[in-house]
């Protein structure tokens, strides 16, 4: 009762959430144009609570989640969609503005989620609507319960699971990145819907009031009166003294006191970037141009140089970038493309390595958890010529998938190679970020030239130098 009595007296928390809805709708358009407000220091996007909002920090978790979605929408074999930059936008700034926004009252109001309630939206019997978005067949609808479970294994022991070579770990890192920031998202969404369960609970009726107006309407009673309007009294025949008016004034201001209110002019300002700025990237470019064309650890340098990570897969040449393709056609092994400057963009391939095969395959599989104690024998099974079919229910199977090998980054490396090295049509085991799989190649797509190719990519952006001068 103690905390319902204490929301209660924290009615005005509404008319802040209201305010924060306007506020959101008033800086749309600098959402959607990524520019911020000029009369703000320039490195804020907002003050919330005395809480500044950074420009560096949004525009990370913009780029964050924008990597997300492009790889969730990739795997699908769609591109995000026209205009949802503008969406993402919105939605970071949102979260951020409620993480900030609401963190105060829910420690001050003893919300929390334990460790317990976590689990069980994470993997429980109550998973969490965010959860299963990643992990639902979007053929069939049907949430992949035993892929959660193996996925989590996975990311969160990756050296156990095969993944101990520096390489390896830079693979699944992503992956892992991205369940940590869901966690994290499934725990704050919790302790919000449990604020606003109470704060509802808090502002309707209960038990009580209920009660008290059903005692109320049962009370009655039967009179019978005059009415003599008020204009029908000539106003000369009534005196008001000024107290009484006072007193009036007094008891009926209150009633028609209005909040404090602000109007505002700001500009946008299109932040691009400075002189300076292009020197210290074509000077990067330059020193990295040699180094990129001869060094024997590419996967290091791109890691530690490229604004796009090294993607370790054959792709065929055909389906790559214009540029990239065109470069692709004619090198050489090792091979090193000159530096292109384009759309405040330097951009220069590396040959890695070429083959004939093909572009796709079709393979059905049993899943497994990792470390299975049954997989040896159903694989014996099979291979004698047990059913697929009716091994399939057990076993989570999936009877046709087509895998390219540029799909490592969501399945893993090691099972692509392994589907893609196979040569024959028969049973073969083999470990994905899901678990471990008994896999049979169903069909080939006709052979194709394909090429693993390394880009440096290095993008002139704003320095924070050129946020403070403006």
């Amino acid at each position: 009762m103690a905390t319902l009595n204490k929301i209660r007296s924290k009615a005005g928390l509404l008319v802040v959430i209201i305010g924060v809805a306007l506020l959101a709708f008033i800086v749309g358009d600098f959402l959607n144009s990524g520019h911020t407000f000029y009369a703000m220091n320039q490195n804020k996007v907002a003050v919330v609570n005395g809480t500044n909002i950074g420009v560096e920090e949004f525009q990370e978790r913009v780029k964050v989640r924008t990597d997300e979605l492009q790889q969730m929408y990739g795997q699908r074999g769609m591109t995000l969609p026209e205009g949802y930059v503008s969406r993402i936008n919105q939605e970071v700034y949102d979260q951020m503005v409620n993480e900030i926004l609401l963190s105060e009252e829910l420690e001050e109001l003893g919300i929390v989620v334990s460790k317990e309630e976590l689990a069980d939206l994470l993997s429980g019997d109550n998973i969490s609507p965010q959860v299963r978005q990643y992990f639902t067949n979007p053929q069939t609808g049907e949430f992949d319960r035993q892929g959660l479970l193996n996925f989590m294994q996975v990311v969160l022991d990756p050296e156990s699971h095969g993944y101990n070579t520096p390489e390896l770990l830079a693979q699944i890192e992503p992956q892992r990145q991205m369940w940590l920031r869901l966690e994290q998202e499934v725990k704050q969404n919790r302790a919000v819907q449990k604020f606003a369960n109470l704060l509802n609970r808090a502002i309707m009726p209960n038990k009580l009031d209920l009660e008290n107006s059903f005692e109320d309407n049962k009370t009655s009673a039967n009179i019978a009166y005059a009415l003599q309007p008020y204009t029908s009294i000539a106003d000369s025949t009534i005196a008001v003294s000024d107290g009484e008016l006072k007193a009036e004034y007094n008891k009926m201001k209150s009633f028609y006191k209005t909040p404090e209110r602000r109007s505002i002019k700001y500009i946008t300002v299109n932040i691009v970037p400075s002189e300076a700025d292009y020197a210290k990237a074509k000077e990067k470019a330059e020193m990295n141009e040699s180094v990129f064309a001869t060094t024997d650890d590419v996967v290091a340098f791109i890691a530690n140089n490229s604004d796009e990570s090294y993607d370790d897969s054959f792709v065929a040449i055909s389906s790559m970038p214009e540029k990239m393709k065109k470069f692709a056609q004619t090198a050489s092994v090792n091979e090193s493309s000159p530096m292109e400057f384009e759309n405040d963009t330097y951009t220069m391939y590396r040959l890695m390595d070429t083959k004939v095969a093909p572009d796709s395959i079709k393979v059905r599989l049993l899943s497994f958890q990792p470390r299975s104690t049954e997989i040896d024998s159903v694989l014996n099974v099979l291979n004698h010529g047990g059913s697929f079919a009716e091994l399939a229910p057990k076993y989570n199977g999936n009877d046709e998938i087509w895998l390219m090998e540029n799909m490592a980054s969501s399945v893993g490396r090691p099972f692509i190679n392994k589907v893609f090295s196979e040569n024959g049509n028969g049973y073969f085991k083999a470990e994905s970020l899901g678990g471990e799989h008994i896999v049979q190649i169903l069909s080939r797509t006709a052979p194709v030239k394909k090429a693993k190719v390394a880009a440096y990519v290095l993008a002139v952006n704003p320095s924070t130098e050129t946020y403070r001068s403006l």
